[in-house]
């Protein structure tokens, strides 16, 4: 009975041992392949305007102020993203865009560029075994005269049920934080703070290009959606930007352009990348 009793002891002791150096392990969990989830989610196509506007993402900046952003849970070993926070919200953002063939190539070319700030991304604090996420995004918005917006505030939360095991609480984690991000992106694209803000833009953009100098009515400007002509440095900033050929050379056609080009600056923009395609376009446009 004595014996019994010392080793139900020793093994009470060995299962407190474990547990200690299971604890102890969780505290600093290192990143594997087989703790690694990715992220991903389906595009929300945005809502439509009266006239046909694009849109670019410049900055993301992430101002969550998270040590590990790419540790999601910490426990039992951790979990963890391929990815940075912000790689995975410019994916989900661009991808819904280009859904709704609304996504420019470059900056220079978009009607409205966005900058996003990332408040938080993940799973929220103490939330245990029950997993609650959440996406909060801050977005501005500015248009190609550089009049910017009042942040546009983009939220999104989802709530899975408890799970023990580890497959369960990747999986858990993952659905999770796919679900808030996806709520997150249309809340913004579909949103109606959204759609306001960029109509005021487009309103303030068609004044400037409305009015020259005196009040006049600005004859000089182009005639795509109150966007200026384009200059050779525009095109040469699209060439090395990696936007596609045809789209520049569509630009050119709905814009036009805003200078004569001459023999050199030719040479200059087919030493950039730019094909014949687009040097017909530039030779045949009619300056404005």
């Amino acid at each position: 009975m004595k014996r019994t009793k010392i080793k139900f002891l020793a093994l009470i002791l060995c299962l407190i041992f474990l547990a200690t150096i299971t604890v102890r392990g969780s505290d600093n969990p290192k990143q594997t392949a087989t703790n690694t989830v990715s992220i991903h989610v389906d595009p929300v196509k945005p809502q439509v305007f009266p006239q046909k506007t694009t849109f670019f993402i410049d900055r993301i900046v992430d101002r969550s102020g998270k040590p590990q952003p790419l540790l999601a849970y910490a426990p039992r070993g951790g979990v963890f993203f391929d990815r940075e926070p912000g790689a995975v919200v410019r994916e989900a953002l661009e991808n819904s865009f280009r859904a709704g063939e609304m996504l420019a190539p470059a900056a220079v070319s978009a009607d409205v560029v966005l900058d996003v700030y990332i408040f938080e991304f993940g799973l929220s604090p103490g939330s245990g075994f029950e997993f609650f996420a959440k996406v909060e995004l801050s977005v501005v918005l500015r248009n190609n005269s550089g009049l910017k917006s009042e942040p546009v505030t983009a939220l999104g939360t989802s709530i899975q049920n408890r799970a023990i095991l580890k497959s369960n609480i990747q999986k858990n984690v993952t659905v999770n934080v796919e679900e808030a991000l996806h709520d997150a992106v249309r809340s913004l694209v579909r949103g109606v703070k959204f759609r306001d803000t960029v109509l005021a833009l487009q309103d303030s953009s068609a004044g400037e290009h409305a009015s020259g100098a005196g009040g006049q009515p600005n004859t000089s400007g182009p005639n795509h959606g109150g966007a200026e002509a384009l200059s050779k440095t525009e095109i040469l900033r699209l060439l090395k930007s990696k936007a596609d050929d045809k789209q520049v050379v569509t630009l050119v056609k709905e814009r036009g352009i805003s200078f004569v080009p001459t023999s050199d600056d030719l040479a200059e923009i087919r030493g950039a990348g730019g094909k014949e395609e687009l040097i017909q376009a530039l030779e045949t446009s009619r300056p404005h």
